[in-house]
């Protein structure tokens, strides 16, 4: 395994625990109104409901947990595996891109069933029609009819 593919992946496992950390606090102080990629073009991210989710799970509601991201249990493990990379096997799935790129293959596979039906009405996967981008839109179709 090089080098850089290693440091590659602890570079994005940072990035999306310090993502995470700040979805959680924009989550706490926006009432649970706010998603980056909702906010911006109001589409739901592969990653949508894993907050609401987490409360759920916090609060014993298993089912609510599991309607808000099918896929909750999965971040423990992944936070295990980041947790413990220096043993044996875990530091084999760490440094394994097949491993990451699997992860990254499920959440984009759930995401796009939710999508297929959830989207565009059923929290989490409803449609932002007040996103950034619908705002530009709306001006611009202003602006130029």
């Amino acid at each position: 395994m090089r080098s850089g593919s290693s440091n590659r992946w602890r570079n994005a496992a940072l990035l999306a625990g310090i993502l995470a950390a700040s979805e959680a606090f924009i989550y706490c102080v926006s009432d649970g109104r706010f998603c980056y990629l909702k906010g911006l073009v109001g589409l739901p991210c592969p990653g949508c409901g894993l907050t609401r989710a987490m409360i759920s799970l916090f609060e014993f509601d298993f089912v609510g947990a599991f309607y808000w991201h099918p896929l909750f249990i999965l971040v423990f493990l992944l936070a295990g595996i980041i947790l413990l990379k220096k043993r044996r096997p875990f530091n084999t799935l760490y440094s394994s891109d097949a491993f990451w790129y699997s992860v990254l293959f499920i959440f984009i596979t759930v995401w796009i069933i939710r999508m297929a039906v959830l989207f565009p009405d059923r929290p989490p996967m409803d449609f932002n029609r007040s996103a950034l981008l619908m705002k530009v839109l709306f001006f611009l179709d202003k602006f130029f009819l």
